[in-house]
Parts: C-alpha cells; structure tokens; sequence
C-alpha cells in the first residue's frame, strides 16, 4: 500500500501517470519561463548596445564637425595661405615646409574621419605638423611642450582629441608674444595630460563646455572612464586615459 493511499482529500484519488504528466508540465514551464527571462534579458541588452552605439556614432560626428570646423573654416584656409604666399617670397625652404605640414594635416582629417581610435604616435605626428602651421601664425606668442616617451606611443586615443584642446585653449585665452600661452602634452602613468597658462580673453564658456563634454562622452562610451579637468588660477589640466592597444583588439 502507498503512503498517499492513507490521504482521501475530497475522494481524491492519486494515480502515477497524473504525477508524471504534472511533472513534464512543470518542466516545459520553466523552461518556457527560462527562455522568455533569458530572451527579455538579451533584448534588454541589444536595445542598451544599440543606443550606445548610436550616441558613440553622434558624438564622433560632433567631434569631426568640431574638429574640422577648425581647420575647413575660411579663416583656418585664408592664415595658411596667406603665410604661405609670405613665405614664398621670403623663404622658399621655410615655404616648402610649411606646404608640406599642411598637407599633413589636411591628409590626417581625411584618413582618419572615420576612425574611432588612432594610436598615441600618429596623434603626436599630427600634432607637430598642425603646431608647426600655428606657430607661423603665433610665432612666440605660442609654445608647445610635448614629453611623452615612446613607449607610450601604441596606447590609443580618439583621433583629433588633443587637437580639440589645444585649439579651444587658442579660442578661450589671449595669445601674444606679450603674453604667451605655454601647452604641455605629457604622460603621467597611463594617463596623458594637456595643460596650459590660463590667461582669458573673452567669455566662451558655452563653446569650452561642449568640446570637453563631447571628448568627456566618447571616453565614457570607449573604455568607460571619466576625464578629468582640474583649474586653478592659473593653470588649467585636462586628463585624459590612455587606452591600451591590446585592450581595443580584443573588444
């Protein structure tokens, strides 16, 4: 005799083919439960990769829009020619030079307009071609520092990111042989550093704030790292994280 033959609930009688059929049914449920969890949780996921897919493709977008609205504009094109046309008559070697920077810098904006990552070295490289155009323009009036080992050089970093901030510390302070403003780009750890003399020259906080907080968000959406701004009276420091070369290559 079976243990339930002791129970009679309501004349209820138990039979094994009831129990077995019970027990498959609580298995496809929970399976069924299971998949639906596991699908909802993968959507979950896609539509948050989604999403911060589409807002890396924005802010690259602002980011070459800003950076390029630096170098296409009328003003950018009219200084490198007209200092071009002087050295010219000048100095036929320095003209040579400077044409050949130039090109350099119109060459990286185009190669890399769609890159998302460039490594340390090729930003430097382009850096001392676009300082070069700048200082025939500033001459002492603009010095630029650059200390970063070359070990450092394979780390990765968001192509025309330092040249954003180098060109907003040109916007937002006076530059003069009276009154130089001194940049330096270096590395402390893995962490690499543009600082600058503050000396203001005109109230440009909204355009300041939409660069750093358009380089502030590809780094967020790159590594998940924050930068950081640090001021004081007068100096200002923007740090930004190095991302590793191998790091990238296995996202």
């Amino acid at each position: 005799m079976l243990a339930y033959d002791y129970f009679n609930f309501l004349d209820y009688q138990y039979y094994d083919s009831d129990f077995i059929k019970v027990y498959i049914a609580q298995v496809i449920v929970n399976i069924f439960i299971t998949f639906l969890n596991e699908g909802v949780y993968r959507f979950e996921r896609l539509k948050a990769t989604t999403t911060e897919t589409e807002q890396l493709k924005k802010e690259y977008m602002h980011s070459q829009l800003l950076g390029l609205k630096s170098q296409m504009n009328p003003h950018f094109l009219f200084n490198g020619l007209n200092t071009l046309s002087s050295l010219i008559n000048e100095d036929a070697e320095k003209a040579e030079d400077f044409l050949d920077h130039m090109s350099k810098v119109y060459r990286y904006l185009l190669r890399n307009n769609e890159e998302q990552l460039v490594t340390l070295g090729t930003e430097l490289s382009f850096m001392r071609s676009y300082y070069y155009l700048l200082k025939a323009r500033h001459a002492e009036g603009l010095h630029l520092e650059l200390d970063v080992p070359a070990e450092h050089y394979n780390a990765m970093i968001p192509p025309l990111t330092l040249q954003m901030i180098l060109e907003n510390s040109l916007t937002n302070n006076a530059v003069g042989r009276s009154n130089p403003l001194f940049v330096k780009i270096s590395v402390k750890k893995n962490w690499i550093e543009i600082s600058n003399n503050v000396q203001p020259k005109i109230n440009n906080a909204e355009e300041h704030s939409a660069v750093i907080e358009n380089i502030r968000n590809k780094f967020r959406l790159l590594c998940q790292q924050e930068i950081a701004v640090k001021e004081t009276c007068g100096e200002r420091c923007i740090c930004l994280p190095l991302i590793p070369h191998n790091e990238m290559a296995m996202a």
